[in-house]
């Protein structure tokens, strides 16, 4: 009979970095003053705190630290992204592509499931800005 060793319980050990911390905060100042120290959401009005700057394509699907790879975001538009997948981002700065899923953003403000009805799809477009008040 083999014997395994039991996993110890606690955190597990993180990925480290390519950057150091150093070299990390450079980038991330680089980026805040590339991006004028505001939200790169052209649809965000928010003035909320700026967050770290997000990555583009997560570290964790291969995403590099490195300013091409990320984007000023404030705290709002970083939850959205992020917490309720109501916000995407693709593409390589400076060409971003910003988009936001409507039945997403449907389902989060009502905490139901939304019809996909072309019709509703379309009388919730022209209403995006009365039914999503931040």
């Amino acid at each position: 009979m083999e014997v395994y060793p039991i996993p110890k319980p606690g955190k597990k050990k993180k990925k480290k970095r390519g950057v150091s911390p150093e070299r990390l905060k450079s980038i991330y100042a680089e980026v805040y003053m590339r991006d004028d120290n505001r939200c790169q959401n052209p649809y965000c009005s928010n003035g909320w705190p700026l967050d770290l700057p997000h990555h583009i394509l997560y570290r964790s699907q291969g995403g590099k630290d490195r300013p091409d790879n990320l984007i000023t975001l404030c705290v709002h538009c970083h939850c959205k992204i992020h917490h309720t997948a109501t916000l995407k981002v693709s593409g390589v700065y400076p060409e971003l592509k910003f988009e936001t899923d409507i039945v997403s953003i449907c389902e989060a403000i009502l905490g139901s499931q939304v019809s996909t009805d072309p019709e509703i799809d379309k009388i919730i477009h022209n209403n995006i800005d009365d039914l999503y008040e931040d």
